[in-house]
């Protein structure tokens, strides 16, 4: 764990569940943490919509400038459709699933 001593990770998904987890793990390595999330909340927490492309870079830039340059990206955050079988779904539902967990993913790469 010493490796990540003063490394800048960027964790998205991170007001809960695995996302706060690898973020507290970070951190009690010796990592700068930067946290976004819908649910911003504690240290470093930024309010972003991964999905949205110009709020996901805006927050990156300011995540930069607190930080510096990121060492290590965690693109964790992520949605479930609950409403049972794909063709049963309602199809902004499907919508929303794919922007995060897809083009989420893009934006922060």
């Amino acid at each position: 764990m010493g490796r990540l001593k003063d490394k800048r990770v960027l964790i998205t998904g991170s007001a809960s569940g695995i996302g706060r987890a690898v973020a507290t793990r970070f951190r009690e390595a010796g990592a700068e943490v930067a946290v976004f999330d819908l649910d911003a909340e504690g240290e470093g927490a930024q309010a972003v919509d991964v999905s949205d492309e110009a709020a996901f870079a805006r927050a990156m830039d300011e995540a930069r400038l607190r930080l510096g340059a990121i060492d290590i990206l965690v693109n964790n955050a992520g949605v479930a459709i609950d409403e049972g079988p794909l063709e049963a779904c309602d199809l902004e539902a499907v919508r929303r699933t794919l922007d995060v967990n897809l083009l989420g993913v893009l934006h922060g790469l």
